[in-house]
């Protein structure tokens, strides 16, 4: 009998707690002994540091409306679970979800009965999606990697038609490396022998070790030359910039109005310059007036989201990403009153990153909350930083008091809630911003 959608959930969460990460090897024998599911479409594979899903979801939406059926695999999920896994743009449905998740558990059962150790909590939601990629016949997914990039579980795919690295920065230092080229070394470790790598080329840094590692396999490098795009206007609904390819200038709108965004859609066009270069055929439907619809419609939670009028959602979580909220704030040229809704994870460098917010933008007041779990920073401890910075705050007890408090006080000012994707998710279910729940693919 099939269990319940929730508690499928509810074993998956209790992987974070026991099940420990494994090798790469692991999960590629894990997706053998599920029939090689990988295997049965094409992949694009996507890693760096801050862009990676903008830069998905830019590709993603290009895929479908050029008429191919697009999965897409994320992280992290910001309401529910199902986020992680989409076709089409829209979550899969709870009875895909549970049937993916049976069909990896079968498999499982048979491992740990051999003395093999199950998959980590990622690593099973990786397998569940390319099950899922599978039945649903999908003719190419994009793939987001979770954390670096060698190492990592989705690095089990063996040959991508293609690998994007986006923007390098500083995080996760324990894990990757405490220099931009040892973290780019780890994301570069998702380019595989004889096929094109495409990458952020804003930091010469990381390119050089992007263009070093690609020379080593044989590849084509492409960079993405942040000379040959342009912000020509921002406003509160979007911006407008130039992309220079074969020496024309083709003038692209995207729904949001950070001007990180346009490097990340820079980026995701220069990858689908390539993917027809590798196959005329089958990305015949990605025609240039398909990618500027396609910019133009994509939708991206948590990344400068207007979620009402004078509310943004935006998931900045370390130095690098605060740089750029700080420059979308800028390009806004508001007026009023800018009121932050602020939390953070223990282990992020948020002291640089309230440095970083207080001195760039003229925040009025803040409202700072404990993200959701153990690991989060406490709200008196982000007051006083606050209050060391020159900015007035309070504590508060949760994510509804936070919002009401500010609402309170906005007038005609603005509120930005930032600091953590999971503070993110936390205002979106607040305030009914579910799009797991109210667009999902009731036919996966």
């Amino acid at each position: 009998m099939p269990i319940a959608y929730k508690e499928a959930c509810d074993r998956i969460e209790d992987l974070v707690r026991f099940a420990k990460k494994n090798s790469e090897e692991h999960t590629r024998g894990c997706l053998r002994r599920l029939g090689s599911p990988d295997k049965a479409c094409r992949l694009i594979h996507v890693a760096g540091t801050n862009g990676k899903g903008s830069v998905c979801a830019f590709l993603a939406e290009m895929l479908k409306q050029s008429g191919l059926r697009c999965g897409l695999f994320i992280s992290p999920h910001l309401v529910t679970t199902r986020e992680r896994i989409r076709i089409d743009g829209c979550p899969i449905s709870e009875t895909a979800f549970v049937k993916a998740y049976e069909r990896v558990a079968t498999m499982v059962r048979t491992l740990e009965e051999e003395g093999e150790p199950g998959p980590s909590y990622f690593e099973y939601l990786f397998l569940m999606a390319m099950t899922v990629f599978e039945e649903a016949g999908v003719a190419i997914a994009v793939l987001e990697t979770g954390l670096g990039g060698r190492l990592d579980a989705t690095n089990a795919v063996e040959a991508p038609l293609l690998s994007v690295i986006t923007n390098i920065a500083l995080d996760h230092t324990a894990y990757l490396g405490s220099t931009i080229p040892e973290i780019a070394a780890e994301k570069a470790g998702i380019i595989k022998a004889g096929r094109p790598v495409v990458y952020d080329a804003h930091n010469q840094e990381a390119a050089a070790v992007i263009e070093a590692a690609a020379r080593r396999l044989g590849c084509q490098s492409v960079p993405a030359d942040p000379a040959a795009y342009r912000i020509e206007t921002v406003d509160g609904d979007g911006l407008t910039f130039s992309h220079l390819t074969k020496g024309e200038a083709l003038i692209c709108r995207i729904p949001f109005p950070a001007p990180y965004e346009a490097a990340n859609a820079h980026l995701a066009l220069t990858a689908a310059e390539v993917l027809k270069e590798e196959d005329p055929d089958f990305f015949r439907g990605l025609t240039e007036k398909v990618q500027l619809s396609a910019l133009a419609r994509t939708q991206w939670e948590g990344r400068m989201e207007k979620a009402a009028d004078r509310l943004y959602l935006d998931g900045a979580h370390n130095p690098d990403g605060m740089a750029a909220f700080t420059e979308a704030v800028s390009a806004m040229k508001l007026t009023g009153d800018i009121f932050v809704i602020f939390g953070a994870a223990g282990d992020k460098d948020y002291p640089q990153m309230l440095r970083m917010l207080t001195e760039k933008v003229p925040v009025t007041a803040a409202f700072t909350v404990k993200v959701a779990g153990a690991r989060g920073a406490e709200p008196e401890d982000l007051c006083r930083l606050f209050y060391e910075n020159g900015v007035a705050a309070v504590p508060c007890d949760g994510a509804a008091d936070a919002l009401n408090q500010a609402l309170a006080r906005r007038g005609d000012g603005t509120i930005f809630v930032i600091g953590s994707l999971y503070l993110v998710g936390e205002m979106k279910a607040l305030i009914g911003l579910n799009e797991d729940q109210r667009n999902q693919n009731d036919q996966f």
